[in-house]
């Protein structure tokens, strides 16, 4: 559901553009499928209907993991997550749209391993100058790359920055920051290095590492593309078998479910 209460026109106006991208995304299989639209006349929200992915969201994959310790992803099955992830990212970008909320909680899984992108409620289109038509700061802070908190021109690898982020939560099973309040988080992200995953773990390889270093660049000129960390040295690395993915859900959804039982 998107909510759109402000007023009717500027609903509809939120809910035209959502709609009509979702609608130029749809052939690619890592984005979640649109059905169709509705309009609920009291309080003026309204009602996207989607194809049912029955795993629920990275989120939910990353909690058990901070939570539940004794199963963490192995770099195959996180470079499966990433990989589709990015090429959905890579679409995308190739039809000139920024999706502007990537994270975990954006990222859908179903019990056969795919991967699909949702909520584009925040998503612009591209200027002839290849810039975000609008400028304002959307999105969810601890995602939101610098450019887009100081409300600056951004691009494409704004999602970069985020996608940087969510790969963070992966290794750490948190975003950086996460007790922070918002006016301070913005100054950290905006203004200090964020806390490397690697201070929390190093077991990590150094291509993982230089894929999460190519995205967490405060300099969005200087971050690399989809297409360039789709070509990095890490995906040739490992064989990204849907299946390997498909046993880390059911191990966290099994894990999962003990727990709340045994409450």
């Amino acid at each position: 559901m998107s909510d759109t209460t402000q007023k009717p026109e500027h609903a509809h106006e939120i809910a035209k553009s959502e709609i009509s991208i979702f609608h130029q995304l749809q052939t690619h299989p890592n984005i979640v499928k649109f059905y169709e639209a509705f309009m609920v006349k009291k309080g003026y929200e309204y009602w996207i209907v989607m194809e049912y992915m029955d795993c629920n969201t990275l989120f939910d994959i990353v909690t058990h993991q901070h939570y539940l310790t004794t199963i963490w992803p192995t770099e195959s099955q996180i470079a499966r997550i990433c990989c589709e992830i990015l090429k959905g990212l890579h679409w995308i970008h190739t039809r000139n749209i920024i999706h502007k909320d990537i994270k975990s909680e954006n990222i859908l899984f179903n019990e056969n391993g795919d991967i699909k992108i949702a909520d584009f409620g925040n998503s612009c289109r591209l200027d002839e100058d290849g810039k975000a038509e609008e400028q304002e700061a959307v999105g969810t802070c601890h995602w939101m790359a610098p450019e887009i908190i100081l409300e600056k021109a951004h691009n494409t690898k704004a999602d970069i920055w985020s996608f940087g982020i969510v790969l963070h939560e992966i290794l750490v099973g948190l975003p950086p920051y996460n007790e922070v309040k918002e006016e301070e988080l913005k100054n950290l992200i905006c203004n200090h290095p964020i806390p490397s995953p690697w201070e929390e773990n190093d077991i990590w390889s150094s291509p993982l590492q230089s894929l999460y270093n190519k995205c967490i660049i405060k300099d969005y000129n200087q971050r690399a593309s989809a297409k360039e960390l789709l070509e990095m040295n890490f995906f040739r690395l490992h064989d990204m078998n849907p299946q390997a993915l498909k046993d880390l859900i059911f191990k966290l959804g099994k894990i999962g479910n003990s727990k709340e039982d045994s409450e």
